[in-house]
Protein backbone atom coordinates (compact mmCIF):
# COMPACT_ATOMS: atom_id res chain seq x y z
CA UNK A 1 0.00 0.00 0.00
CA UNK A 2 1.11 3.51 -0.52
CA UNK A 3 0.28 7.04 -1.46
CA UNK A 4 1.96 8.46 -4.55
CA UNK A 5 4.15 11.53 -4.23
CA UNK A 6 4.01 14.30 -6.80
CA UNK A 7 6.90 13.84 -9.25
CA UNK A 8 6.29 16.99 -11.31
CA UNK A 9 3.81 19.82 -11.77
CA UNK A 10 3.44 21.45 -15.19
CA UNK A 11 3.63 25.23 -15.00
CA UNK A 12 0.51 27.00 -16.20
CA UNK A 13 -1.75 23.97 -15.71
CA UNK A 14 -4.37 23.26 -13.07
CA UNK A 15 -2.01 21.66 -10.54
CA UNK A 16 0.38 24.61 -10.42
CA UNK A 17 -2.50 27.10 -10.16
CA UNK A 18 -3.73 25.17 -7.12
CA UNK A 19 -0.37 25.24 -5.35
CA UNK A 20 0.50 21.55 -5.75
CA UNK A 21 4.24 21.08 -5.28
CA UNK A 22 6.76 18.36 -6.08
CA UNK A 23 7.01 16.00 -3.12
CA UNK A 24 3.43 16.52 -1.91
CA UNK A 25 1.70 13.21 -1.22
CA UNK A 26 -1.76 12.36 -2.56
CA UNK A 27 -3.53 10.18 -0.02
CA UNK A 28 -7.25 10.52 -0.79
CA UNK A 29 -9.28 11.19 -3.92
CA UNK A 30 -12.75 10.72 -5.28
CA UNK A 31 -15.66 12.08 -7.23
CA UNK A 32 -18.65 11.84 -4.88
CA UNK A 33 -16.82 10.69 -1.75
CA UNK A 34 -13.13 10.70 -0.92
CA UNK A 35 -11.46 7.29 -0.84
CA UNK A 36 -8.17 6.32 0.72
CA UNK A 37 -5.52 5.32 -1.79
CA UNK A 38 -4.47 2.51 0.56
CA UNK A 39 -7.27 0.28 -0.76
CA UNK A 40 -7.57 1.68 -4.30
CA UNK A 41 -6.64 -0.38 -7.35
CA UNK A 42 -4.41 1.01 -10.09
CA UNK A 43 -7.33 0.94 -12.53
CA UNK A 44 -9.53 2.96 -10.15
CA UNK A 45 -6.71 5.44 -9.59
CA UNK A 46 -6.26 5.99 -13.34
CA UNK A 47 -10.03 6.30 -13.87
CA UNK A 48 -10.31 8.92 -11.12
CA UNK A 49 -7.51 10.99 -12.64
CA UNK A 50 -9.47 11.14 -15.90
CA UNK A 51 -12.90 11.76 -14.37
CA UNK A 52 -14.53 15.00 -13.30
CA UNK A 53 -15.48 16.32 -10.86
CA UNK A 54 -12.45 15.21 -8.85
CA UNK A 55 -11.42 16.08 -5.32
CA UNK A 56 -7.84 15.32 -4.26
CA UNK A 57 -6.41 15.55 -0.74
CA UNK A 58 -2.67 16.02 -0.28
CA UNK A 59 -0.07 16.25 2.46
CA UNK A 60 2.70 18.76 1.79
CA UNK A 61 5.71 19.98 3.73
CA UNK A 62 5.39 23.21 5.66
CA UNK A 63 8.28 25.51 4.74
CA UNK A 64 10.80 26.08 7.51
CA UNK A 65 11.32 29.72 6.53
CA UNK A 66 8.53 31.08 8.73
CA UNK A 67 5.98 31.33 5.91
CA UNK A 68 2.50 31.81 7.34
CA UNK A 69 -0.11 29.09 6.71
CA UNK A 70 -2.19 31.45 4.54
CA UNK A 71 0.80 31.91 2.23
CA UNK A 72 1.65 28.22 1.82
CA UNK A 73 -0.51 27.58 -1.22
CA UNK A 74 -1.98 29.65 -4.02
CA UNK A 75 -5.10 31.68 -3.32
CA UNK A 76 -7.18 29.61 -5.75
CA UNK A 77 -7.25 26.40 -3.72
CA UNK A 78 -10.94 25.67 -3.26
CA UNK A 79 -12.94 23.32 -1.17
CA UNK A 80 -15.34 21.09 -3.09
CA UNK A 81 -18.25 22.53 -1.08
CA UNK A 82 -17.47 26.23 -1.24
CA UNK A 83 -16.13 29.05 -3.33
CA UNK A 84 -13.82 30.00 -0.48
CA UNK A 85 -10.26 28.68 -0.23
CA UNK A 86 -10.09 25.35 1.58
CA UNK A 87 -8.54 25.58 5.02
CA UNK A 88 -4.99 24.36 5.38
CA UNK A 89 -4.39 22.18 8.40
CA UNK A 90 -0.94 21.76 9.86
CA UNK A 91 -0.63 18.19 11.09
CA UNK A 92 2.10 16.63 13.27
CA UNK A 93 5.52 16.45 11.69
CA UNK A 94 5.32 19.86 10.04
CA UNK A 95 3.10 18.72 7.17
CA UNK A 96 0.16 20.64 5.76
CA UNK A 97 -3.05 18.96 4.64
CA UNK A 98 -4.92 20.56 1.74
CA UNK A 99 -7.60 19.68 -0.78
CA UNK A 100 -8.14 20.71 -4.39
CA UNK A 101 -11.20 20.33 -6.59
CA UNK A 102 -11.19 19.89 -10.38
CA UNK A 103 -14.55 20.49 -12.02
CA UNK A 104 -15.65 19.66 -15.57
CA UNK A 105 -13.82 22.70 -16.97
CA UNK A 106 -10.41 21.20 -16.03
CA UNK A 107 -9.00 19.27 -18.99
CA UNK A 108 -5.54 18.30 -17.70
CA UNK A 109 -4.39 18.23 -14.10
CA UNK A 110 -0.74 18.85 -14.99
CA UNK A 111 0.40 16.61 -12.12
CA UNK A 112 2.64 13.53 -12.52
CA UNK A 113 3.05 11.00 -9.72
CA UNK A 114 5.88 8.69 -8.60
CA UNK A 115 3.81 5.56 -8.97
CA UNK A 116 0.24 4.44 -8.56
CA UNK A 117 -1.52 2.69 -5.72
CA UNK A 118 -1.39 0.21 -4.18
CA UNK A 119 2.20 1.35 -4.10
CA UNK A 120 4.83 1.09 -6.77
CA UNK A 121 7.96 -0.90 -6.14
CA UNK A 122 11.19 0.23 -7.69
CA UNK A 123 14.10 -2.17 -8.13
CA UNK A 124 16.96 -0.65 -6.16
CA UNK A 125 19.55 -3.30 -6.92
CA UNK A 126 19.92 -6.86 -8.16
CA UNK A 127 22.30 -9.25 -6.44
CA UNK A 128 24.39 -11.62 -8.51
CA UNK A 129 23.89 -15.33 -8.04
Amino acid sequence: PGAPAVKSVSEGNFGSSQGVQVGDVLYMMGQDELESLQEMSRDSFKAYLQGRPLTMRFLGQKPEDGTEEEELRGPSIKSADEDEPAPLEVVPGGTVEYEIFADESVDKLGIAFNGKPPGALEVKSVSEG
